[in-house]
């Protein structure tokens, strides 16, 4: 449904264990679906780690700059910005 296209923005928290890592970027991308829309959807990646190797990834974007994006946000989120 989607086609990311760039990358940018990306800011890196290290936290207090040095074992985790948070990313913050903005992913660019497009729908696939007509009407063809782009977006920019802020993500948060939280990067763990252990014996340098990535144990986990879990990342978190913003379903509403997602619901735009493919035109599926209703009137009331018409005013958020993301």
């Amino acid at each position: 449904m989607m086609r990311f296209t760039s990358v940018d923005n990306m800011v890196g928290h290290e936290k207090m264990d040095p074992e985790v890592v948070v990313a913050e970027y903005n992913i660019h991308g497009e729908t696939m679906r007509e009407p063809r829309r782009t977006f920019v959807m802020p993500l948060v990646m939280v990067m763990t780690t252990n014996d340098d190797l990535i144990v986990h990834t879990p990342d978190y974007n913003s379903p509403i700059a997602a619901a735009q994006a493919l035109g599926t946000a209703s009137q009331s989120l018409a005013p958020w910005r993301v």
